[in-house]
């Protein structure tokens, strides 16, 4: 708990510059991320989603300009309010949930069940995923998708240092972490400038998956994107690693 709660400071303290670094998706997330969110959820008009941990809420307008019905939450109160700030004119259903709190993410379903339930680049600074896990079943309806996005915890995690990385680009070398399949806390620094470090909780794929198995889901689509160089700035570090993804998306549906 003390953990978690240090997690909850650290991101009340950095909202505000997440959200003028980040705005409506940085270049990571747009070239990365949004393209196979968009595509798997495909919103349309009367869709209700679900975005968990929506930070300053750039998933969530995208959908809402699409007629989808969109309940948004993030356990800091200074990005609900940034988020809100930039939604002038969307109906979007803001609200402070904590996503470790099985008692608050059950007061989701108040409204009805949800067609898609999306975590973009967020459950790798929860302390623990297993109440969201659990509480899936209850909020989706029964076709329903959860779909959700991590740091590649091979390539992209604490166990990987970016500034030896970019060494051993630089000299056509790949450098592999010297440890993965246990869980471990980081407090790393993920963004340029960024005022203080955040913690990241790395978990194996096989952790993150059996989570999802052992709640009754079965995975539906599974992609590592990669850069596409020719739309990248060439001083971007992953323009220069295009054979290594920094990321995964992994879309979920309930076993029949």
């Amino acid at each position: 708990m003390i953990l978690h709660n240090k997690t909850k400071e650290l991101w009340n303290k950095l909202a505000v510059f997440w959200d003028e670094s980040y705005q409506e998706g940085d270049i990571f997330h747009r070239t990365f991320l949004f393209p196979t969110f968009i595509k798997w959820t495909a919103a349309t008009q009367g869709m209700r989603i679900l975005d968990i941990g929506c930070g300053n809420g750039a998933l969530a307008r995208l959908f809402a300009k699409e007629g989808a019905s969109v309940v948004a939450t993030d356990f800091s109160k200074v990005f609900i309010d940034k988020a809100k700030e930039r939604s002038e004119g969307l109906v979007i259903d803001y609200r402070v949930i904590d996503a470790t709190d099985s008692a608050q993410l059950n007061t989701l379903a108040d409204t009805g069940k949800f067609d898609r339930i999306i975590s973009s680049m967020v459950l790798h600074d929860m302390s623990t995923i297993t109440p969201l896990m659990a509480s899936l079943f209850k909020l989706l309806t029964p076709k329903g998708k959860f779909i959700f996005s991590v740091p590649h915890p091979c390539f992209n995690s604490g166990l990987v240092e970016m500034e030896q990385l970019k060494q051993c680009m630089d000299q056509n070398q790949l450098l592999l972490p010297n440890r993965y399949i246990k869980p471990e806390i980081f407090e790393i620094f993920s963004k340029p400038d960024q005022p203080v470090k955040q913690i990241c909780f790395h978990r194996p794929l096989s952790m993150l998956f059996n989570e999802l198995f052992r709640a009754g889901f079965v995975m539906s689509g599974f992609v590592e994107p990669v850069a596409n160089t020719d739309k990248l700035p060439e001083d971007f570090l992953w323009a220069k690693l295009s054979d290594i993804p920094p990321a995964i998306i992994s879309c979920w549906e309930i076993k029949e």
